[in-house]
């Protein structure tokens, strides 16, 4: 169903917009998504992100911006450039403004290490890059000497860019697709059965389920207590750190008013309907270390803000013996010290927003 790539004409002169659009579509400002596609520019990929959620999506077209290119032997390049990008004179009418570009269909093959964008019986097709898990680069782009390079995130929105070179000017033109009726894609038999043993982090579970349980903290009847929390080993991070210079890390997510989110699978994500997911918001981290002298556990707990890093408050807890229910104690002492700082942790919910 792909539409052949064409090489019989040059890329777009600067100004010129190379739309998707191959029917008409409701307009609509898509700032927002462009202000995300900056701030999500310089991250690196996060971890479950991919692959894309299937069904319908809005595509939109951003404002695009030119630059002198290496080589480029005008006299007035760099002037022609600056009038370009800030739509001076008769330049600023031509140019199509940020917009909608219409409704389009995701489709995901090959385990998520590919998809296929259509709409008016034409089609795209992206396949994951081999550097970097959450970016998918178009096979077919009818663009000579251009690219168009989709990022996936949450597995619902993307953010990407076309740019390429032409008439000794580089441009860049923002695009984004926005979900609108969406769907758990098939990957059935996609999972690597070679996974690490679940008992890898035996103790810290234990301990983790005994510390919810003595604060009273039950699950939504659809979740289990592992459900809303992860361990994690980083390497060593403070001096003396054990395990051969690793840190172990006990993380909760935590939404609107502090509650505990549940870890929500994909078909989840796929299946809510816009504005309903609760996202997270801040982090409860429990950073372990065992000692010595006697044996025990030194914990610090902290509170950390996820769009900044910032630490909002601090609090350790210890305890001796190295048993599943001494770490319980030192995580609960440390959780008690940093409530009575001022961080309020909620309880475990649905994951939804009210």
């Amino acid at each position: 169903m792909s539409v052949p790539a064409r090489r019989d004409r040059p890329g777009p002169k600067p100004g010129e917009v190379q739309s998707m659009s191959l029917q008409g579509g409701r307009r609509k400002s898509p700032a927002s998504l462009f202000i995300l596609a900056a701030v999500t520019a310089l991250a690196g990929p996060a971890r479950g992100e991919v692959p894309p959620c299937e069904g319908t999506y809005e595509y939109f077209s951003g404002k695009s911006f030119a630059n002198v290119a290496p080589g480029n032997a005008l006299p007035d390049a760099g002037r022609i450039a600056q009038a370009y990008n800030n739509r001076e004179g008769w330049v600023g009418q031509i140019i199509r403004k940020p917009q909608s570009e219409g409704l389009f269909e995701v489709e995901v093959n090959q385990c998520g290490r590919e998809f296929v964008i259509s709409q008016g019986g034409k089609s795209m097709v992206f396949l994951q890059s081999a550097t970097n898990g959450t970016t998918y680069v178009a096979q077919n782009i009818d663009i000579e000497g251009g690219e168009l390079t989709m990022r996936v995130l949450g597995h619902k929105n993307f953010v990407g860019k076309i740019e390429g070179v032409t008439h000794g000017f580089k441009y860049t033109f923002p695009v984004a697709m926005e979900p609108r009726d969406t769907s758990m894609p098939d990957l059935e038999g996609c999972h690597d059965d070679a996974v690490a043993s679940s008992d890898t982090f035996a103790h810290e579970k234990t301990a983790t389920r005994g510390f919810l349980a003595a604060r009273g903290m039950t699950p939504r009847a659809e979740f289990a207590p592992g459900d809303y929390f992860r361990v994690l080993e980083t390497d060593r991070d403070l001096a003396g750190a054990s395990r051969d210079g690793s840190t172990r890390h006990i993380r909760f997510r935590m939404g609107r008013n502090n509650a505990i989110l549940p870890e929500i699978g994909m078909r989840e994500i796929c299946l809510a309907e816009p504005g309903k997911l609760d996202p997270p918001r801040r982090l409860l981290s429990f950073k372990i270390f065992r000692v010595e002298k006697p044996d025990g556990y030194l914990v610090f707990a902290q509170e950390i803000d996820i769009e900044t890093g910032k630490i909002l408050g601090q609090a350790e807890g210890e305890s001796i013996g190295r048993e599943a229910a001494a770490l319980q104690a030192a995580m609960t002492d440390a959780a008690t010290a940093l409530e009575a700082n001022g961080t309020v942790i909620g309880h475990l919910s649905d994951g939804m927003m009210p």
